[in-house]
């Protein structure tokens, strides 16, 4: 296990925090779908089911104490992963399932995750969202590139005064 990319589920025991996820799902009309099933599994293992629940009449669903790495990771950059990462799998009678893979969870912080439903043809809505770019390398090349503009700004202005 590389402690420095965490999963939810490979967080160490003792050095968690709990976030929230609410789920909204409704029709292609934005209509609340009542009783939709909503499955919460961890990123990197769909097969383990951690929670599961059905929408209530304004088609909302509420995980509450999901595991998360500790809000210090999010304090200052590096190469720990300072969220967890969920997928949410939606079914309903009548639509199609929906799978969101990836959706992500920081400590002490209420998630939302919006699904449209689309009526039943037989297909899988599948979606997938990108690795987010908080920590780690793409972080330091962004942290990079914000330094080379400001300091071409700067040479700029003086360049301007002379």
């Amino acid at each position: 296990m590389n402690v420095g990319y965490v999963h939810t589920f490979e967080v160490p025991e003792n050095n968690i925090d709990k976030g929230r996820l609410k789920v909204s799902v409704v029709n292609e009309e934005n209509v609340p779908i009542k009783g939709a099933a909503v499955r919460l599994s961890y990123t990197g293992n769909p097969d383990n089911i951690i929670g599961e629940s059905g929408t209530d009449g304004d088609g909302i669903s509420i995980f509450n104490d999901l595991r998360t790495p500790p809000i210090e990771y999010s304090m200052e950059p590096g190469n720990r992963q300072p969220f967890s990462e969920y997928d949410i799998a939606v079914s309903a009678p009548g639509f199609d399932n929906v799978n969101i893979s990836g959706s992500d969870m920081f400590s002490g912080e209420l998630s939302i995750q919006n699904v449209k439903m689309s009526a039943r043809d037989n297909s899988q809505n599948n979606i997938v969202i990108p690795v987010n770019t908080l920590y780690g390398r793409l972080m330091k090349k962004r942290l990079s590139l914000w330094v080379s503009r400001v300091k071409l700004c700067l040479t700029e202005l003086l360049f301007l005064k002379l």
